[in-house]
C-alpha cells in the first residue's frame, strides 16, 4: 500500500473517531489509526536512512589541541572530512592549528586542508547532511573571519557547515517524498 493510501486511510480514520456510534468503534477506530501512523513513521524513518547512507560519507573529525595547558582543559580541534575532502578552520598561513604553538600566527583564519591531520577520532556526523553541500562549502582559502574561541572558532565553523547541508539535505529529502507521494497518489498518470 502506497504512503498517499495510508495517509487516505489515516484521514478516513480522524474523522471516524470524533463519529463512533460506540466507545469499542471509537476503540477499534483509535488502534486502527495507530497502526497507520506507526507504519507511515517507519516508512519515514527508512526513507531518512536510506537518505543518510547517501549522504552519510561526511565524517566529524577531531583531535586534542597541542596547545599549552591541554592536560587542563583538553581542548579539541575540529574538522570535517568528506571522500573528497577534509579542511576546518586554520590561520591564514595555510597551517593547521593546534600543533605546539602557544599563539596563534594570526588571528584572520580561512578553510585550510586537513588531509595529512592525524585522525584520532572521525565519526560519521550524527545528523542527514548532503556531502556535495560539505563539499562546496569547504572551500580552501575561504574566509572564516578571526579567530575568537567560544564565538567563531573550528567547532563553530563545522557547526555552521553541517546546520547549512543538513537543512539542504533535509530538503532534497522532503522534495522527493513528495514527488514520490504524488506519483503514487495519481497511480503514475502524467
Amino acid at each position: 500500500m502506497t504512503d498517499a493510501m495510508l495517509d487516505q486511510q489515516a484521514a478516513v480514520l480522524r474523522s471516524r473517531i470524533g463519529r463512533a456510534a460506540s466507545y469499542a468503534e471509537r476503540e477499534r477506530n483509535v488502534a486502527d489509526l495507530a497502526t497507520i501512523e506507526s507504519e507511515l513513521q517507519t516508512r519515514e524513518n527508512a526513507t531518512r536512512r536510506a537518505a543518510q547512507q547517501e549522504h552519510g560519507g561526511v565524517k566529524l573529525c577531531k583531535r586534542v589541541a597541542d596547545l599549552p595547558g591541554k592536560d587542563i582543559h583538553g581542548a579539541e580541534h575540529w574538522w570535517l572530512q568528506t571522500a573528497r575532502k577534509e579542511a576546518g578552520m586554520g590561520p591564514t598561513t595555510g597551517n593547521v592549528p593546534g600543533h605546539g604553538e602557544s599563539l596563534p600566527e594570526t588571528w584572520a583564519t580561512q578553510l585550510v586542508d586537513h588531509s595529512r591531520e592525524p585522525k584520532t577520532n572521525c565519526e560519521p556526523v550524527d545528523k542527514v547532511v548532503d556531502e556535495d553541500c560539505v563539499d562546496r562549502e569547504l572551500q580552501l582559502g575561504a574566509t572564516t573571519g578571526n579567530w575568537t574561541p567560544g564565538l567563531n572558532d573550528c567547532h563553530s565553523v563545522v557547526k555552521r557547515i553541517i546546520d547549512k547541508c543538513h537543512d539542504e539535505a533535509v530538503t532534497k529529502a522532503l522534495e522527493a517524498d513528495t514527488a514520490r507521494r504524488l506519483r503514487d497518489a495519481d497511480a503514475g498518470a502524467p
